[in-house]
């Protein structure tokens, strides 16, 4: 599978082309298709990478065993989650990385420096939990969320990115 981006008078298009023809092509070009139909106004380029890798750790963690110690696969409440959470997080932070728990729960996180990380584990579309640590100093939590970013996780990153 093949993925390119077209710019044409400032629209920005998710194009994918594949050839695949088995149930794992297919599903990944559902999801693709979500991604793309999903995508509002005020996305923006910046998240396209993000996007992309997000739907990369879910097609690779999306079965049984993924990491060959029995974890569970990624729901798809906790995919779609994050989809939803990345919308609303603020440009002027860099993007954080993407992974899965063994729990079947996409995360994503933002490393500062050796003891500083903010950690979100999307529990479900409306649900997450984090974990923050400044040095011997560590928070946690389980926040709601809509489309905005919850205050406390907002508070956390500007923490983690002062100075």
């Amino acid at each position: 599978m093949k993925a390119g981006l077209a710019d044409r008078q400032s629209e920005v298009s998710f194009y994918s082309f594949s050839i695949g023809m088995s149930i794992e092509a297919t599903n990944i070009q559902d999801k693709e298709t979500i991604i793309r139909d999903d995508r509002d106004l005020s996305s923006s380029i910046d998240n396209i990478d993000l996007e992309l890798s997000i739907l990369n750790v879910y097609d690779c963690c999306s079965k049984d065993n993924w990491d060959g110690y029995g974890a569970k696969p990624i729901t798809p409440a906790s995919w779609r989650g994050i989809l939803k959470l990345i919308k609303g997080l603020p440009n002027s932070y860099p993007k954080p990385e993407a992974t899965a728990s063994p729990r079947g729960l996409m995360v994503i996180e933002w490393h500062r420096r050796k003891g500083h990380i903010l950690s979100i584990t999307i529990e479900n579309e409306s649900k997450l939990s984090y974990n923050v640590l400044f040095g011997a100093d560590e928070a946690y939590g389980i926040v709601a969320f809509d489309y905005n970013l919850p205050d406390a996780i907002l508070e956390h990153l500007r923490r983690l990115f002062k100075n």
